[in-house]
């Protein structure tokens, strides 16, 4: 069912864009753009080589950003999809199997609709999805008995993340822009119930045991966007945001998107990824992932 849901929302965006499409042949108040990209990245030793463990080393991923964004007089409404995918696949010395293992999984929506009242602020209404693809494992987990399980941490809308906000948008450039949103609501969703019956998923992001779905309010959401680029074929783009609990108060989740990007010529490009989680639903600490790749991208 899940996964139906999810065909449909994206079919349901697709239909949305050809529409967009169409319209603005007759209106250039819309403007779009579609990028696919590919990475790849690759490694092999030889028996001897003291310097690994591996005898080979594999990875590949492959995103799509696409963008429908409608701007005329005071009115603006931006719509945003991403889609990011990406494996690891390492094969040790000593085994004869490849351990296969996701190096990211991004399932993001956005639409943000503004009315200018100022010559730097708007009225804004939004709502965002956040999930990813596939399950995570934790393979081999040591639980207290002593015994190993195999502990699935995560999946498809397990944990998926919908927030509605209104507020106000400060926007002094081109490339920034930051909102103040109080009251804003988010679901958290954990869809699969058997995902938590082993110790060490005990937080179960914040979602009662037995539910699927955890409503809240915040006191204030706060969202920073940054996209410049800030040398020649040289790109920065980050997104902040922090959300305070009006159910915990003191406890603030924080997440940060950032990623630099250096074209090499028109379809070759060096990124830098960096996602940093802040969220004790999740863990108590510092959740950190960076990567660095070659890739390829194309503009559709």
């Amino acid at each position: 069912m899940k996964k139906i849901i999810l065909l449909f929302t994206l079919l349901s965006f697709n239909f949305y864009t050809e529409a967009q499409d169409a319209v603005a042949l007759k209106d250039t108040s819309w403007k779009k753009s579609n990028q696919l990209g590919f990475n790849i990245n690759q490694g092999t030793f030889s028996d001897n080589f003291q310097g690994s463990s591996l005898l080979s080393s594999l990875g590949i991923g492959a995103y799509f950003n696409t963008t429908r964004n409608y701007l005329k007089d005071k009115t603006g409404w931006d719509n945003t999809v991403q889609l990011k995918y990406g494996t690891l696949a390492n094969r040790d010395k000593s085994s004869s199997a490849a351990d296969v293992r996701k190096s990211i999984d991004v399932i993001f929506l956005d639409s943000k609709y503004t009315k200018k009242i100022a010559p730097k602020w708007h009225l804004f209404a939004n709502v965002n999805f956040l999930s990813q693809f596939s399950n995570t494992f934790d393979n081999g987990y040591k639980l207290k008995n002593g015994t190993l399980a195999n502990i699935k941490r995560s999946g498809l809308f397990s944990p998926a993340y919908i927030t509605e906000s209104i507020g106000l948008q400060y926007t002094p450039s081109k490339f920034f822009n930051i909102q103040f949103a109080p009251g804003a609501f988010r679901q958290t969703i954990v869809s699969d119930l058997d995902q938590y019956k082993l110790e060490g998923n005990e937080k179960n992001y914040g979602v009662e045991r037995g539910k699927k779905v955890r409503s809240e309010m915040a006191i204030i959401q706060i969202i920073a966007n940054y996209n410049k680029e800030i040398a020649k074929n040289i790109n920065l783009s980050w997104r902040y945001m922090a959300y305070a609990s009006a159910s915990q108060i003191g406890e603030i989740d924080d997440r940060l998107d950032l990623n630099l990007t250096a074209k090499v010529n028109k379809n070759i490009n060096l990124n830098l990824g960096v996602i940093g989680i802040y969220d004790n639903d999740q863990s108590g600490k510092l959740q950190l992932a960076q990567s660095i790749n070659l890739g390829f991208l194309f503009s559709l």
